[in-house]
């Protein structure tokens, strides 16, 4: 059965937007791939992006790789806020910094690391 925890809903969320997030980064419609070339990324990086994504998604989904998923999400989601922040798109960078947010809150509501 599903444990309904507050760590449990916010990873659930955070994985759900890290799966949908690689959907759209796969499917990249042209107004996407338009988004990678301004930004001065590599043709096809969003394929990469997709990648990573579905990986945090994936790693965030399983709690026993959450911690995992967190910070890769982290990772994501701040080169992400970078990227806006360089190119002066503050207002496109709302959900990444929204889902930053919720990769440290995940990662804090989650017991000690398993490893430590």
């Amino acid at each position: 059965m599903f444990d309904l925890t507050s760590a449990n809903i916010v990873a659930g969320l955070i994985g759900l937007f890290f799966v949908v997030g690689g959907i759209g980064n796969w499917i990249a419609p042209p107004r996407v791939v338009a988004d990678y070339e301004r930004w001065g990324y590599p043709r096809n990086f969003h394929y990469l992006t997709a990648v990573l994504e579905f990986a945090a998604g994936a790693l965030i989904l399983n709690p026993g790789t959450r911690h995992f998923g967190a910070v890769l999400g982290a990772l994501i989601m701040a080169a992400a806020v970078a990227t806006l922040f360089r190119h002066k798109e503050f207002k496109h960078a709302i959900p990444a910094i929204l889902a930053l947010a919720g990769c440290v809150i995940v990662f804090a509501l989650l017991d000690p690391m398993p490893f430590s």
